[in-house]
C-alpha cells in the first residue's frame, strides 16, 4: 500500500477522515493524496460564472488544502503528502487522483453537514466512489477513530465464496493488519444451494491456512436486516462489503435502515470489488 487518497470537504466528518487516513498512511508508510474539489458557479443572463468567483474558490480549496497539510505535518506525519484541489465534482477529482498518483486506498468520511450529516451516516460521494471506483474504499463514520486493527468482519456469501477473487482480497487485508478474519454469512433457509456447504469450508480452509479465522453462519430469511441486526451489535475493527453483495451498502442510505445502524456510527467500511 503505496498511495492513499484522500476526499474531503473540510468539514468535521471529513476531518475524522483524513484522521483516519493518517493513522493508516502511518501503519503503511505509505503517501498521502489529499483532494479537495469546488463547484463551477453560474450567473449571469448568459449561465457564465464570474472569474472572480471561481478564482475566489480556487483560493479557498488551495488555501483549505495547504493547512490541512501543515497540521498533517505537524502531527509527526511527512512521509509525502500531496494536494489536489480541482474544480468539479468530488467524484471525479478523487477518479482523477487515483489514476494521476496511482492510488492504492481510499479514504472517505460522510459528506454533507449538520443535521443531514446525523440522518445519512455515509455521504452520496462517499457511497457513489466506494462502488463505482474499483480500488478498495474505507469509509470513516463520524465517530471512528482509527486503532490498531486486529480484528475484521467480511460480510459474505458462503455459498459463492469459491467464486471470484473477494476473499483473496480479505485475506490479504488480515494478513497486512496481522487481524483475525471473521466471515459472516447468511444461510436463508430452503435456498437452492449452487455448492456443497463441505467443499465451500474446504475450500475456506486451504486458502486461509495460517491466517486466524472464524465462521459465523446466520439463519435468516433476510439477508440485509440479519446482517445490519449483527453489526449493530458485534463490536469489531473493520466491516468489509462488496457492492452488490447482499445490497447492504444500497440499504445503507435509506432513512429507516440509517436510524436503526448504530454500529455505522462507529465500524469503518472497506468496501472491496
Amino acid at each position: 500500500m503505496e498511495v492513499i487518497i484522500v476526499g474531503t470537504d473540510f468539514s468535521a466528518p471529513a476531518q475524522n477522515a483524513v484522521n483516519y487516513a493518517v493513522g493508516l498512511a502511518k501503519y503503511f508508510s505509505a503517501k498521502l493524496v489529499l483532494v479537495n474539489s469546488y463547484p463551477l458557479p453560474t450567473g449571469g443572463y448568459d449561465n457564465v460564472a464570474p472569474m472572480e468567483m471561481i478564482g475566489a474558490l480556487q483560493d479557498g480549496s488551495v488555501q483549505g488544502l495547504k493547512e490541512l497539510k501543515q497540521e498533517i505535518i505537524k502531527n509527526n506525519y511527512n512521509i509525502g503528502i500531496e494536494c489536489v484541489s480541482q474544480i468539479g465534482t468530488p467524484y471525479g477529482a478523487i477518479k482523477d487522483a487515483i489514476e494521476k498518483y496511482s492510488g492504492d486506498l481510499i479514504v472517505m468520511g460522510m459528506a454533507g453537514a449538520g443535521g443531514f450529516v446525523k440522518r445519512h451516516l455515509i455521504g452520496s460521494t462517499a457511497i457513489s466512489v466506494a462502488k463505482d471506483l474499483k480500488i478498495p474504499s474505507f469509509i470513516i463514520p463520524e465517530t471512528a477513530k482509527y486503532r490498531k486493527i486486529r480484528n475484521i468482519c467480511f460480510a459474505c456469501d458462503a455459498d459463492k465464496i469459491q467464486e471470484g477473487t473477494l476473499l483473496y482480497t480479505a485475506r490479504d487485508f488480515a494478513k497486512i493488519f496481522g487481524s483475525e478474519l471473521e466471515l459472516v454469512s447468511v444461510d436463508v433457509p430452503g435456498k437452492d444451494l449452487v455448492h456443497e456447504p463441505a467443499k465451500n469450508r474446504s475450500f475456506v480452509e486451504k486458502r486461509l491456512f495460517g491466517i486466524k479465522h472464524k465462521h459465523v453462519h446466520i439463519a435468516d430469511a433476510n439477508v440485509s436486516s440479519a446482517l445490519e441486526y449483527y453489526f449493530k451489535f458485534h463490536k469489531t475493527d473493520v466491516v468489509i462489503v462488496t457492492p452488490g453483495k447482499h445490497n447492504l451498502l444500497q440499504k445503507l442510505f435509506t432513512e429507516s435502515i440509517t436510524k436503526s445502524l448504530a454500529f455505522a456510527l462507529e465500524t469503518p467500511m472497506l468496501v472491496i470489488h
